[in-house]
């Protein structure tokens, strides 16, 4: 492999589309790095297997060890492509306005921008932006709706019907799926599949959307709130454990792994991809992606956040539909990265292209840094309709209305 030909992937394409262009200014959208089990997933853990879990190095929901390491490498990967596009000059001493950290007032994003920022500027004291630690909620990242109403309600409705057909076609989609996870975690043995009447992940055959009152946050209720938390912890003990005690013993292969994969991704996508849902939770964080875009905003700009966050922009940015290769996580890998980049072109349009960066789920299980000799993915995406360049990047005229006013759909 061509490791400095791969390392200038992005700058060889581009010069090929016929416009000479200079890279100005990047926004990385990060989804925090491996974490434990999130302690509402950790009460029903010891409840739907008699089978020991891995044991978490961290506190319930907080950045791992291994998340740490790999977030820190990936810091130095950004610094030495960033050096190789030409945003940064080469171990440059980059000044407090030219690069921004901002986090999510929880322990594991803040610690993920504190890593990526070690990696990235490693002589330097970086300060990450973010409210007291697990304070009041930061409404930026906040997955709390803030106006919730029955017209809200019934517009997310619609929309989830249009994508998935409804609650009884998720349950059909699914259901290979959670009979795979009640054989992994062999749930008849266990303390609820003992209970009198119990049933794994049994479908209900309806749709099970709803806002909740208070704190206003989202509700899905069927199998799939269920499954959620059981396939989310499943995927990080895969991760952080790559033997076959990840399953508890049972080899599973990719194709299974990707099974419990589509039943977290499939959560997310219908909580918080919707255009509607998107537009009312990501009022305030699109907005402020798209003025960092702009000139006289900082070179680089880091939001320390989460695959809901993920999913507002790519919603909002009207992505065509990508599966991300090599990735259990197909949509929002952990660790993974939505960067923004604002390119001025020398027939004096500014454009801006959007890329998935994330290490391969091989690359996580084995513990591989990110480097020249092993870089992670870089999967450009597509927005619906735009025109794009012969590198498929567009016009900033053009997307930054998408970030700056989100649109609820109909």
């Amino acid at each position: 492999m061509n490791v400095k030909k791969l390392m200038c992937t992005m700058a060889a394409v581009l010069a090929a589309g016929g416009w000479a262009s200079d890279l100005c200014q990047m926004v990385i959208v990060s989804r925090h790095n491996l974490r434990a089990p999130l302690d509402t997933a950790m009460q029903d853990l010891s409840e739907v297997t008699t089978n020991k879990w891995f044991d978490w190095t961290s506190a319930p929901g907080e950045l791992s060890r291994k998340g740490a390491a790999l977030e820190t490498a990936m810091g130095g990967w950004f610094r030495d492509w960033l050096g190789d596009l030409g945003l940064f000059k080469r171990n440059a001493r980059l000044r407090p306005d030219q690069v921004r950290f901002v986090a999510n007032n929880m322990q594991r994003t803040i610690a993920t921008a504190r890593c990526f920022a070690t990696g990235f500027m490693p002589e330097a004291d970086v300060v990450v932006e973010h409210l007291p630690l697990d304070t009041q909620r930061d409404s930026r990242f906040s997955i709390c709706v803030p106006h919730p109403d029955a017209a809200l309600s019934n517009r997310v409705a619609r929309q989830l019907a249009e994508m998935f057909g409804g609650g009884a076609g998720i349950d059909r989609d699914l259901a290979p799926a959670y009979a795979l996870l009640a054989r992994v975690l062999d749930y008849p043995s266990s303390p609820r599949g003992r209970s009198p009447g119990a049933a794994p992940f049994a479908s209900t055959g309806v749709s099970y959307f709803d806002i909740v009152r208070p704190p206003h946050s989202i509700g899905l209720h069927g199998p799939i709130g269920e499954a959620y938390p059981v396939a989310d912890s499943l995927l990080l003990q895969q991760y952080e454990d790559p033997s076959s005690a990840a399953s508890f013993g049972l080899p599973l292969s990719w194709k299974e792994w990707r099974m419990i994969g589509d039943v977290k991704e499939t959560y997310i996508n219908m909580r918080y991809r919707t255009k509607a849902m998107s537009a009312a939770l990501g009022g305030e964080i699109l907005p402020e992606i798209g003025k960092r875009l702009e000139r006289g905003a900082p070179r680089l700009t880091f939001l320390g956040a989460h695959d809901t966050t993920l999913a507002w922009v790519g919603a909002q940015l009207d992505a065509e539909p990508y599966e991300l290769p090599e990735a259990v996580e197909c949509r929002t890998p952990i660790g993974s990265k939505i960067v923004l980049a604002r390119w001025r072109c020398d027939d004096g349009i500014d454009r801006v292209s959007v890329d998935f960066v994330y290490q391969t789920t091989a690359q996580i299980r084995a513990g591989q840094f990110a480097d020249r000799a092993h870089p992670p993915r870089i999967i450009r995406l597509r927005l619906k309709g735009l025109t794009p360049d012969a590198d498929a990047r567009y016009p900033l005229a053009d997307v930054l209305p998408r970030l700056l006013s989100p649109d609820p759909g109909n």
